[in-house]
């Protein structure tokens, strides 16, 4: 009897644990996606300040002929090198691919930008919106 309580007490504390970690992994991915989402807008504006159009923005090329989807990936795949846990947490994305070339770490930076372009395009509308209200001093 001592042992099926023992049995018991561990299964509740690995779910416990299990479901801890999931929601810390979900929630790391939701800031990751949210930063991405902020560093694409940032460099699109960069890149193409008098564009109103979010797709064409992205696709503008910077200094180095790259567009910014490029620019904030090639970052990411930088960051990742440092952070296993980001990669890891992005294995379980739907834009996860095992067949894009590369390792692992420039497949998580693809995968975030990938998760991040809606969040990016709302940012984006939502910065042309509050730009084009009057001020009102």
């Amino acid at each position: 009897m001592p042992n099926e309580l023992a049995d018991y007490v561990n299964d509740v504390e690995f779910g416990q644990a299990l479901r801890a970690a999931g929601e810390a992994m979900d929630k790391l991915r939701h800031v990751v996606v949210a930063q991405v989402a902020r560093e694409i807008v940032e460099t699109a504006r960069e890149f193409a300040p008098d564009e109103h159009d979010f797709e064409t923005a992205i696709q503008a090329e910077g200094p180095d002929s790259e567009h910014a989807l490029w620019v904030v990936q090639d970052k990411w795949i930088e960051k990742l090198d440092d952070y296993p846990t980001i990669v890891d947490v992005m294995r379980n994305s739907m834009e996860w691919d095992d067949d894009f070339p590369g390792n692992d770490a420039v497949r998580a930076a693809q995968a975030i930008v990938n998760e991040s372009l809606e969040q990016a395009q709302k940012l984006w509308d939502e910065t042309l919106t509050a730009e084009s209200k009057p001020d009102k001093r």
